[in-house]
């Protein structure tokens, strides 16, 4: 956090903060532009190929100064500025929608600060992209009836007051121009983002200003990328032979993991801890009355097929879809890992444990004796998740719960005799 002193902050204390916190993003702090703006309505902007920033603003925000900074370098490095076109289709209402996924997507990984935009604020879980959260905001604004009518100002833009040589006038817009000839003042066009958090309900939040995105060079966006990916590998925290695996963290999951849970067992999430059967009598009530039979938690089967045949990437992207399941569940999962016999399970409480995951095997390929492992165990299953390349031996008989398997091999004839399967690919793809 900066200086408590009171005493103003430069530039250069506010990315040394940063850097204290993350050595590893000295690179790309110092890979992008920087320019002072003393006139800039919010305290950071990225335009064009530069990130703007007024200093006087950042002194007001204390220690939200640095996750403020810090929210542009990664907006710039996630390519959040192209994905918002491709969400928006160049619609202003509908860039508001995107510019508050993005901002969603970002700030509750980097700080714990409530003056941010944050996925709680909606009652949305942690750890989606910027696609899902826009997909999410656009469902939460129309279940709740909040229009998106007017959000791109609908051509009013703020006025401003000009005086020229020889008189006073108004202008419209950003500029004003007074009938002497003079420029007026320089005003900011209103924030569609910031009206639209309004509406839902988000008020006091930090204001972020997206409106030069479209400003910013593709090319520009993938070169920060590279660098951020860079850092993020070098950073050295992961166990070995997994580098890349914090590095895919860091980008979108490619399953929506979310989605999943709602629609396999979302009622067996919900609060409801009993439900009401015609298979047995209340004893109570008598004859023709249901009896009651209690409901646990759900439960999730993560397999990891670790065999020979998996190679180090296959396993990174598999763990990262781990990962961002445990964010999306919030519940504990078991993950038992295989090859041709199981070399571990262990109870995944949180995603730091995922970071830390020590890979074991090497083998054959079979998942026999994992489905062997839950019925000797009597383990109650409500979903298996088996992440294979799909060279493996399965089980005779269909397990009496729902299964998919989540694979990177392409060749359909591979497919298992039972369950879903979903096809990720075997390409590192951004957040």
């Amino acid at each position: 956090m900066p200086d408590n002193s009171g005493k103003p902050f430069s530039l250069d204390d506010l990315i040394f903060e940063i850097v204290s916190s993350d050595n590893h993003l000295i690179g790309p702090l110092g890979h992008m532009n920087k320019e002072e703006i003393e006139d800039l309505q919010t305290p950071t902007r990225l335009d064009g190929e530069k990130l703007e920033y007024n200093m006087d603003l950042l002194n007001k925000m204390g220690g939200d100064a640095s996750p403020q900074f810090l929210g542009e370098v990664v907006h710039m490095s996630l390519l959040h500025p192209e994905r918002r076109r491709t969400l928006s289709g160049g619609m202003e209402a509908l860039e508001a929608v995107a510019d508050v996924a993005a901002d969603m997507a970002t700030f509750h990984n980097i700080t714990q600060s409530k003056n941010f935009a944050r996925p709680e604020d909606l009652g949305l879980p942690e750890g989606l992209s910027m696609e899902e959260y826009f997909e999410a905001i656009a469902d939460y604004c129309q279940k709740k009836g909040i229009s998106l009518q007017g959000l791109g100002g609908g051509g009013q833009g703020q006025q401003g007051q000009g005086e020229g040589e020889g008189g006073e006038g108004e202008g419209e817009q950003k500029e004003g121009q007074g009938e002497g000839g003079g420029d007026g003042e320089k005003k900011e066009q209103p924030n569609p983002a910031q009206e639209l958090m309004k509406r839902m309900g988000m008020k006091g939040k930090h204001a972020q200003n997206h409106q030069k995105w479209d400003t910013i060079p593709v090319s520009t966006q993938q070169l920060a990328q590279h660098v951020f990916s860079e850092a993020l590998k070098n950073r050295g925290t992961l166990p070995a032979g997994m580098q890349r695996l914090l590095q895919m963290m860091m980008q979108e999951p490619q399953v929506k993991w979310w989605e999943i849970l709602r629609r396999i067992i979302a009622n067996r999430l919900s609060s409801q801890e009993i439900e009401f059967t015609y298979k047995k009598m209340s004893r109570r009530m008598g004859y023709g009355y249901p009896g009651i039979n209690k409901l646990p938690h759900a439960a999730v089967i993560w397999y990891q097929d670790t065999s020979g045949s998996m190679d180090e990437t296959e396993i990174a992207i598999a763990i990262s879809e781990a990962y961002h399941l445990a964010k999306a569940y919030k519940l504990p999962f078991y993950l038992i890992q295989a090859d041709a016999d199981i070399s571990s399970v262990e109870r995944i409480t949180g995603k730091l444990q995922l970071e830390k995951l020590e890979i074991k095997g090497g083998g054959g390929t079979d998942s026999r004796p994992v489905f062997e492992y839950i019925k000797k165990h009597k383990i109650p299953v409500d979903l298996f998740i088996g992440a294979t390349d799909l060279y493996n031996a399965y089980p005779e008989k269909k397990p009496p719960y729902k299964v998919i398997w989540l694979t990177t091999t392409t060749e359909k004839q591979m497919d298992p005799p039972f369950g879903e399967v979903l096809r990720i690919q075997k390409r590192e793809k951004r957040r």
